[in-house]
């Protein structure tokens, strides 16, 4: 299993931040007593207090130490240069338009396992009370009367590249191999049921209008007692209605299949506040949005835009991304997991 926490040790695992030139201290997200461990799970290479950082307990910071080992990011790199720029969708693509926010007009992008290379995860003591996601009790009386039974349980999800995998270790073939959070759930789900079936029709590059679509194909395969429905990161400038009624119409599609079927509502992340199409603000109003509705209908809600926001406080997007614009990395596949499992009601 890959852990979030260890609730016993009260601590952190896991935790990713990436140093830059210029910006050589990084935050942690909750108050540390105690770095127990820092490494590049990539390459397995570990970092030592005193040797590589210095840990600043008061501040929740680790500074990075002159001659340290830990790798570095260039700040060139942040904002290209155009007469250096590979725009996607192009092999190697580094660049994406940008708009105001930077000053050369350009965010940097790396698909792979380019940002993994540079971050290192830090498991620590906290001394705060380790957060709990929400959990939307009473939600998924079907799955529970599924678990009651031992019967198999059968799940789907639908949705974007986040929820197809995208820069999670296991998908870009990069050590520690680990699963996107649609795996992880499945993973925790098979230690509860008694056997478990899972259907991933989620496509990159996608937005809500195509749930339908991708719900049909999942439907070829399997009739799904819960959907998993997560989209949102390639819509935050489209209007909020759209959103609203493309999810309406995903459910009634699936109840048309199966009426038990019960529905977790998964909000997205926010994406780099430097790129002009991955707002702050608009993952936040399209997640209460999507509240909303799960309220509205007595649906499960995944705050995994709250509960992100709240593993990622104090720190750079660059500590915690997959691509450098709207991919989590391993740390929030794991954040985003946690908050799903949460939505489920089975702990």
């Amino acid at each position: 299993m890959y852990e979030l926490f260890d609730r016993v040790q009260h601590m952190v695992l896991g935790e990713s931040v990436l140093f830059e030139e210029g910006r050589e201290t990084v935050y942690l997200a909750l108050p540390a007593e105690r770095i127990v461990r820092c490494v590049n799970r990539m390459n397995g290479a570990e970092f030592t207090e005193g040797r590589d950082f210095a840990f600043d307990p008061e501040r929740g910071a680790l500074r990075r130490l002159p001659g340290s080992r830990l790798p570095l990011f260039p700040a060139a790199l942040r904002y290209p240069k155009r007469e250096n720029a590979i725009f996607f969708p192009a092999p190697g693509a580094n660049a994406l338009e940008s708009g105001e926010k930077s000053p050369t007009g350009l965010c940097f992008y790396a698909e792979g396992a380019f940002f993994a290379g540079y971050q290192a995860e830090i498991d620590y003591v906290t001394s705060a009370a380790l957060p709990e996601a929400e959990s939307t009790a009473g939600k998924l009386p079907g799955l529970r009367r599924i678990l009651d039974s031992g019967r198999p349980l059968c799940v789907a999800f639908v949705g974007d590249s986040i929820t197809n995998g995208s820069n999670a270790s296991a998908r870009v073939g990069a050590p520690p191999y680990q699963p996107p959070y649609a795996g992880l759930v499945a993973q925790r789900l098979s230690a509860v049921f008694s056997q478990v079936r899972m259907n991933n029709s989620a496509v990159g590059g996608t937005a809500s209008c195509s749930g339908v679509e991708q719900l049909e194909k999942c439907l070829s395969h399997m009739t799904p007692d819960v959907l998993f429905i997560a989209f949102g990161m390639n819509e935050l400038l489209a209007p909020a209605e759209n959103y609203r009624a493309n999810l309406v119409k995903i459910m009634e599609t699936a109840t048309q299949a199966n009426p038990a079927m019960e529905f977790v509502l998964v909000s997205p992340m926010c994406g780099n506040q430097d790129w002009k199409l991955t707002p702050p603000e608009k993952s936040r109003e399209l997640s209460a949005v999507l509240r909303e509705l799960a309220a509205a209908q007595g649906r499960s809600y995944a705050s995994v835009n709250e509960f992100c926001s709240q593993m990622t406080h104090g720190k750079n997007f660059f500590d915690v991304t997959g691509n450098g614009v709207n991919h989590p990395n391993d740390f929030l596949h794991r954040v985003y997991a946690e908050a799903v499992w949460r939505a489920l009601d089975l702990d």
